[in-house]
């Protein structure tokens, strides 16, 4: 039953290990894939370097970039079946994937991509780095590639090892007749003149292995050996750089070798400067990430200058004298045997950490005993100083432990408190020292200054013989790593201060007193004060209301007088001027009329002097209408539209109100705006009806006038006719608004709305 349990837990636990490494798998998958293609084979040194750079770099973004690698094994295997069974290898491989870019090392592979590029690799950006036969002529018709030509730095070998050999006469070169060899021999030509010319240029090349280790043998003591790249023998099989040395018997030959690949160092040869694969690969892949960052393969530069580090073999160097003084700057020396210090560096490193750390620990401690020691001098001599100081204070100093007893007290307080430094030395309580009345509060200060709130109090002290005096007591804590250890305080006799309140407090009470008379004796003289103020204010405010009053009625009686100057204007104006001008001209008809006629016109001429009669009279008795104050607004109206009709024939019709109660003056403005709008319709409006409406609101009583006749026009009214400003000018007066306006439907329409003003 246990069995089973634990094979279900376990089964549980791998099926989600499982799962989150599933999660984990999918969430990791590359978004970005490289290839990485070789011209050889995995295990050549050239090759292994070349992977350690490129690794590097993109290992670094390995969580977005998948790298893969493919080997051609050129060496190893050629011809045009094996490419072609590659070809189908590979196609059939990589059918369903596309890279983003490819990286081709040495010829053979960037020859093979730039073949099958589109097949098989989806056209992708192309990186080339160890291309030796390049030439711009090899790009014609790809585009997006970049890379890094593969020059060896013949020259520089090839000086050094004639700086490193003074004597040497001749130099051998060998080299394999593969395209890289004939490359490097073409290079060797082109420098040929720049080189020492003492020393003679022989080529062993395009001879078989065997053929070039028995020339070798044969040449002078002074002579010196490069070793190109030779890879494959006269019959085009594939040759390790370990058979190439085995075969030419280099590691037992006398003269020194040279070269600048690195595959061939640690097998007899000296060295020299060597292309680092490393290198190369690591600027390879630093263009393979400019790529996959965005930038277009074809924009990126292609690079000509290879990496190269003087590098050599030490045991050669010390087989030939060759001192490590006379090697270029920055050389890298392989198999150079290790020094005691580079044997044991750890253990040296380890036991001098361990003697400067005992070291700094015996110097740490003797500073710290000498500043002790100083702390402890310094302590002394401040004590010292300290109790001198105190004594020449005249205040109480006192020192106390954490159970309030005394531990120290300066002379003047031994003195002033009738005690000995014997009692001190006894730990006399302080309490002893306090009068018996102030020892609770003194408890409950010592408690608050621990808590940070005590400041200040104030007690009585008491001498040994019972004598008291009053007292100021300011306490401080003494601390020891944030521990109380006692109190450290001073002790004020405040008796002279005591004494000089007391008698402050009598000359305060005495001067209260006298301040509360003489403030009494100014208020009641303030208050008197007020009183004539205000009267005399008062005065002033009557005198300028009366002189408010005298300018309202000098110009009530101003208006009055234009008023009824106006009024009188009008009436002359409407009334009497106009019977006048008809009787004149009646008057100056009569000389041209026939005698029949004569008499018609003189009848009409008294009739025109009666009418003017009536109008003086009407004038006269409207310069005061009686009316209005005999029965008051609505009976003047009604009165007036019927002598209106009976005098002019046009029908006036009337509404009023059941009760029209407003002031006099509100009365009179009324009936002589509705006289002159009434006069107005006779002279100008040819109107047939007129209708007349006052009504009573709340606060106001509104006068409506109509008829229908043609209309005014208020845009071409004259602005000096004097009945309308009249109407204008009496509404205005009295608080309210007049408007005069056409009616659509034909006519004229005057509103006047005022206030009451009630009596």
């Amino acid at each position: 039953m246990l069995k089973n349990r634990l094979r279900r837990v376990v089964a549980v636990i791998l099926f989600l290990t499982f799962c989150c490494w599933s999660a984990t798998l999918v969430q990791s998958q590359p978004s970005r894939r490289v290839l990485l293609l070789h011209s050889y084979h995995s295990g050549m040194t050239w090759v292994d370097d070349l992977n350690a750079g490129i690794s590097q770099v993109l290992r670094k973004d390995q969580v977005n970039v998948y790298f893969q690698i493919e080997y051609m094994d050129t060496k190893h295997n050629s011809g045009v079946e094996y490419l072609e069974m590659l070809h189908e290898l590979f196609r059939a491989k990589y059918a369903g994937l596309k890279f983003d870019v490819v990286i081709t090392a040495d010829d053979a592979a960037f020859h093979f991509v730039r073949e099958h590029r589109q097949e098989m690799f989806h056209g992708a950006p192309v990186v080339f780095c160890g291309l030796n036969d390049y030439s711009p002529e090899i790009l014609e018709g790809m585009e997006d590639v970049t890379g890094i030509v593969e020059q060896g730095d013949v020259k520089s070998t090839l000086d050094l090892a004639v700086r490193l050999h003074p004597r040497a006469r001749q130099l051998a070169i060998i080299t394999d007749n593969s395209d890289t060899g004939r490359t490097m021999k073409a290079q060797v030509e082109r420098v040929r003149k720049q080189l020492n010319p003492s020393v003679q240029l022989v080529f062993l090349d395009n001879l078989p292995l065997t053929v070039i280790a028995d020339r070798l043998s044969l040449l002078p003591a002074d002579s010196v050996v490069y070793l190109g790249p030779y890879t494959v023998d006269l019959s085009g099989v594939g040759m390790d750089p370990a058979s190439v040395v085995r075969t030419l018997r280099l590691d037992q030959s006398s003269l020194p070798v040279y070269t600048t690949n690195r595959s061939f160092l640690g097998r007899g040869l000296v060295g020299g400067y060597v292309i680092s694969g490393v290198a190369l690969g690591k600027r390879a892949a630093g263009l393979a990430l400019r790529i996959l960052n965005g930038e277009k393969a074809g924009a990126v530069p292609i690079l000509i200058e290879t990496p190269e580090l003087p590098m050599f073999d030490y045991p050669q160097l010390e087989r030939f004298s060759i001192a490590l003084s006379e090697l270029p700057a920055a050389s890298v020396v392989l198999r150079q045997p290790l020094s005691f210090y580079g044997q044991f560096r750890n253990w040296i490193l380890l036991a001098l950490v361990f003697v400067g750390c005992q070291s700094a620990l015996i110097v740490v401690l003797t500073l710290n005993i000498r500043k002790r020691k100083k702390a402890q001098e310094e302590l002394r001599e401040s004590e010292k100083k300290y109790r001198s100081l105190t004594s020449s204070l005249p205040e109480i100093v006192l020192e106390l432990d954490r159970d309030a007893r005394l531990t120290f007290m300066n002379q003047p307080g031994l003195l002033r408190l009738q005690y000995q430094p014997e009692d001190v030395r006894n730990r006399l309580s302080f309490f002893e020292i306090v009068a018996p009345t102030d020892r609770d509060r003194v408890r409950e200060y010592l408690a608050m200054s621990i808590d940070g709130k005590g400041d200040s109090v104030e007690l009585s002290m008491a001498a040994r013989d019972g004598y008291t005096f009053p007292a100021i007591m300011r306490m401080n804590l003494l601390l020891e790593k944030q521990h109380l250890v006692g109190y450290r305080g001073l002790c004020f006799d405040i008796s002279e201060r005591k004494r000089a309140e007391e008698e402050l407090k009598k000359l305060h009470d005495e001067l209260e007193k006298r301040v509360q008379d003489r403030t009494f004796e100014l208020a009641r003289a303030n208050s008197e004060l007020r009183t004539e103020i205000e009267d005399k204010r008062q005065t002033e405010q009557e005198l300028l209301e009366s002189r408010k009053d005298l300018r309202r009625i000098a110009a009530h009686l101003e208006t009055i007088r234009e008023e009824e100057n106006r009024r009188i204007a009008r009436e002359i104006h409407d009334g009497l001027a106009t019977s006048l001008t008809a009787a004149k001209v009646e008057a100056d008809c009569l000389d041209q009329a026939s005698a029949p006629e004569r008499k018609l016109r003189i009848e009409a001429l008294k009739e025109l002097l009666n009418t003017v009669t009536e109008d003086v009279r009407r004038i006269a008795r409207n310069l005061r209408p009686s009316l209005i104050e005999d029965f008051g607004l609505k009976a003047a109206v009604e009165w007036f539209c019927t002598d209106f009709r009976q005098r002019t024939g046009i029908r006036c019709s009337l509404s009023l109100p059941e009760s029209l109660d407003c002031s006099d003056t509100t009365a009179t403005a009324l009936f002589r705006i509705l006289q002159e709008a009434l006069t107005n319709v006779t002279r100008h409006a040819n109107a047939t009806q007129v209708n007349v409406k006052i009504s009573g609101e709340e606060e106001t009583i509104l006068l409506e006038i109509r008829d229908n006749g043609v209309g005014i026009d208020p845009g071409g009214m004259c602005r000096d006719t004097l009945g309308i400003i009249g109407m204008q000018e009496r509404a205005i007066r009295l608080g309210g608004f007049f408007s005069i306006t056409k009616i659509a439907e034909g006519g004229t329409m005057v509103a006047v709305r005022v206030p009451h003003r009630s009596r």
